[in-house]
């Protein structure tokens, strides 16, 4: 997944993100869209063999513009984790994910609580 979802409709925009593109992370010229105005989760290996850094760099890019921007960057994962279980703590990101997003109540409660 290193393509950015910003999720219309809900109470307010919120951008979703989950093993950063590159070209994404390069500096924070490239984060000053609107889409920067969204909240950003960020979920990333550290043992991603193609992008180690880019969570890092995007958090940081991210915040530069003074744009709000959680990071979750687990040991291991490698590469486009997603629901798939592999055992690490990066099984955890979708929770993490829910979790973070009922807080800004653009999911409810119960829903998050349904997984």
């Amino acid at each position: 997944m290193s393509r950015i979802h910003l999720l219309a409709g809900t109470a307010a925009p919120c951008l979703l993100l989950a093993v950063p593109a590159a070209a994404q992370a390069q500096d924070a010229s490239s984060v000053t869209s609107d889409a920067a105005k969204a909240p950003a989760f960020i979920a990333g290996a550290a043992d991603d063999e193609y992008q180690p850094n880019d969570p890092v760099l995007l958090y940081t890019a991210w915040r530069k513009v003074g744009a709000a921007a959680e990071l979750h960057l687990y040991e291991r994962g490698g590469h486009g984790f997603d629901l798939y279980r592999q055992g690490t703590t990066s099984d955890q990101w979708f929770d993490h994910l829910l979790s973070w997003m009922t807080s800004r109540n653009l999911v409810a409660p119960e829903r998050a609580s349904a997984r």
